[in-house]
């Protein structure tokens, strides 16, 4: 444990500058509301609609100083669903159970599924939004759902217990076509799926970061009490930086990377502390043309940390591969620091630096 404490302390003493794709719009006056009721929650998150999809752009300052528990408040469901697992025998009890989404169900074991209808669409968000937890302020049952939403910061909430036990029983935060978010401070734990999912269309200037990903649960996909539905990037065009965050007891989708035709993903991962990774493991690059860029990071206990890759991964472990940085970003990458971890052999495509190189001076840069 000394050692792992080291290992945190070493990495966070960097100082960083730069947003890394994100860039802060500084609202003045903003009008304040700190709802009181579930009701409030949804209409101070997005006040209009048109055909069903949220158009509010009116800036707002939204403040969640309790926890608003959404779990049956548009009612629960029982429906023919499925075992995710049914070997080993605990998996009956300590896995997870399936809707059948895209007839996901067929060749499993089918049993009833009963849930939480609140869960399985989050709070619709529309653009101009700060949302601040305080006082261990979250939310409950239900999570956030951004659509062609712009400059939207989520500040220090905590989003937790949405439908666990059910695979597609809802995510923490989803992103659809989006630009210029800030996920920061958050604390997201027991989610049926996904913690963060990006959609169609491009999701541009996504910043998560000072995040903890706990992946503590009693239903997991590998009936082993580590959440498996971790990052799922599915973009067109996603811009994404991930910073500085503690992910634990996690099993894989750290991140899932699969962009849609003809289209490119780039991740930045920086900085963050990743320790007590099972089963799948964490980096799962399932497109050729998309680019992942590893640096700085701590990776302890984890399985595997590069599980698929069929894209471009660049991961620098030695002085050569930091210095092979700064012919194309002007700075020298950070080292990552791999203890007791499997599938972190060098992985290192020139390609990656080279799609980053137009973004070099809107990337984090750590102050060495």
């Amino acid at each position: 444990m000394e050692k792992l404490t080291l290992l945190f302390t070493t990495m966070f003493a960097f100082i960083l500058s730069g947003e890394a794709f994100f860039k802060p719009r500084h609202h003045k006056h903003l009008p304040t509301y700190v709802p009181k009721t579930l009701d409030e929650v949804k209409n101070y998150l997005c006040e209009s609609f048109e055909g069903g999809e949220c158009v509010d752009t009116k800036p707002a300052k939204i403040i969640i100083n309790k926890v608003f528990d959404f779990t049956g408040s548009e009612g629960m469901k029982e429906e023919l669903g499925c075992y995710h697992c049914t070997m080993p025998a605990k998996c009956l009890t300590s896995g997870q159970l399936k809707l059948n989404v895209n007839n996901q169900c067929n060749g499993l074991v089918p049993t009833t599924v009963r849930y939480s209808q609140a869960g399985r669409c989050g709070i619709d968000v529309g653009s101009n939004k700060i949302i601040v937890g305080e006082n261990g302020g979250g939310l409950k049952g239900k999570g956030l759902r951004l659509r062609n939403s712009h400059d939207v910061e989520i500040r220090n909430l905590n989003i937790t217990d949405i439908n666990p036990q059910v695979i597609w029983g809802g995510d923490a935060i989803d992103l659809i076509n989006v630009e210029n978010v800030l996920l920061d401070g958050n604390y997201i734990k027991n989610i049926g799926r996904q913690m963060v999912v990006t959609h169609f269309g491009n999701n541009t200037g996504v910043l998560m970061t000072n995040n903890v990903f706990d992946g503590n649960t009693p239903y997991s996909a590998y009936c082993d009490g580590a959440h498996y539905w971790l990052w799922l990037f599915l973009g067109e065009y996603d811009r994404i930086a991930i910073r500085n965050n503690v992910i634990f007891n996690t099993s894989g989708r750290g991140p899932h990377v699969v962009a849609s035709k003809n289209s490119t993903i780039l991740v930045h991962m920086l900085q963050n502390v990743f320790y007590d990774v099972k089963d799948a493991g964490l980096i799962e690059l399932g497109d050729t043309r998309s680019s992942i860029l590893v640096e700085g990071n701590v990776f302890v206990n984890v399985k595997e940390v590069v599980h698929i890759n069929t894209g471009n991964i660049y991961m620098p472990q030695n002085k050569t591969d930091q210095l092979q940085c700064k012919n194309y970003l002007g700075r020298q990458c950070l080292l990552n620091i791999v203890v007791n971890s499997g599938g972190a052999k060098p992985v290192n495509s020139l390609t990656v630096l080279q799609d980053f190189k137009g973004y070099k001076d809107v990337l984090a840069k750590p102050i060495m």
